[in-house]
């Protein structure tokens, strides 16, 4: 048994980072981007990834600090773990303002669908499956993407009904 622990602690202690701020320190905040509300589609790369520099107000117990976050994001709790932050190298006098990305409760952000750039229908073995590709409004940033039609009609089918396919 002491050999199996031993082997545990060695894989743990190896790719453990062990994460510590003072009061004072600046930090960036870990959000999860996501287009629409399924949580199936893949993320995009060019996506914001972390959100800040906030302040660190206090530690609240072993592995939690309170943030002293902005007003657009005053409807989020204040008190984050360790895990979804990041130390921000700024200076002090150096603050960087938040960008109008829109920060759900769970720390998401929503892409929402422009239109309809193009459609194609792709033959796989048995069956033909239709393709629609989407422009979506992520941040200011427009991206495209090609998606399944019919998981896109039940979602969105106001983009739909105009007949731009």
């Amino acid at each position: 048994m002491k050999v199996a622990q031993d082997r545990q602690a060695k894989y743990f202690n190896a790719r453990h980072r062990h994460v510590e701020f003072a009061v004072g320190d600046w930090v960036y905040l870990k959000i999860k981007p996501f287009k629409g509300v399924s949580r199936i589609r893949r993320l995009k790369k060019l996506s914001p990834r972390f959100l800040g520099p906030f302040k660190v107000i206090e530690r609240v117990g072993e592995a939690a600090y309170r943030l002293a976050l902005s007003t657009k994001l005053s409807g989020l709790h204040d008190v984050f773990h360790v895990s979804i932050l990041r130390k921000a190298l700024l200076e002090a006098s150096v603050v960087i303002e938040t960008t109008a990305v829109p920060v759900e409760e769970d720390l998401r952000t929503q892409v929402h669908p422009i239109g309809i750039e193009d459609s194609e229908v792709r033959q796989l073995r048995n069956k033909e499956v239709r393709l629609v590709q989407f422009r979506w409004d992520n941040c200011g940033r427009e991206e495209l993407s090609w998606e399944r039609e019919q998981a896109m009609l039940e979602e969105y089918p106001e983009l739909f009904s105009s007949g731009t396919v």
